[in-house]
């Protein structure tokens, strides 16, 4: 019984230890363009929960002055897994291509605390192969307010995947 108890809790540190060093973790918005430095956001975000889950959405600049509400556009679920310190994959169940659902494997670096570099090769349908570049950063940095958005992802993750099996026509 001692041993059974240590085990576990040897098992629960080592576990809360991975998930606080997942660098992945967070709410982040793609990078459009960097230009005399300056830097233009995408629409693409992706929210990489701490369970694996990945939700992609889409948040136009114009609507960050709203993004306190949270009203995301789906346009990509998946799951994640950090297999090193410089790659992870996605293995994804639903996008708004049905081309990309797929896995993905990424390699990627942090420039620093709030950019993430990413590249992956991707097959396009004719068989031709070409490497996708991603630049990421953070959009939340307070984790009172990242809280909210992996509880509130969480919680409609059901309601958004079947709106958005519906709006892609997967039904």
């Amino acid at each position: 019984m001692k041993k059974a108890f240590t085990f576990m809790l040897v098992f629960m540190l080592a576990s809360t230890s991975f998930a606080k060093k997942n660098p992945l973790v967070g709410v982040w918005q793609q990078v459009r363009q960097v230009e005399n430095g300056f830097v233009t956001l995408g629409p693409g975000g992706k929210v990489f929960l701490p369970d694996g889950r990945l939700f992609g959405y889409s948040l136009y600049p114009s609507d960050f002055e709203h993004y306190e509400e949270y009203n995301f556009e789906p346009w990509l679920f998946a799951d994640y897994e950090v297999t090193s310190d410089s790659t992870y994959t996605e293995q994804i169940s639903l996008h708004n291509d049905k081309g990309w659902e797929t896995t993905l494997n990424f390699t990627y670096k942090l420039l620093n605390s709030r950019t993430l570099y990413a590249f992956y090769e991707h097959t396009n349908s004719d068989g031709t192969k070409q490497v996708i570049h991603d630049l990421w950063i953070k959009a939340v940095y307070d984790k009172k307010t990242e809280k909210m958005i992996f509880k509130k992802v969480d919680a409609n993750w059901n309601e958004y995947f079947e709106k958005a099996k519906k709006q892609y026509g997967r039904e």
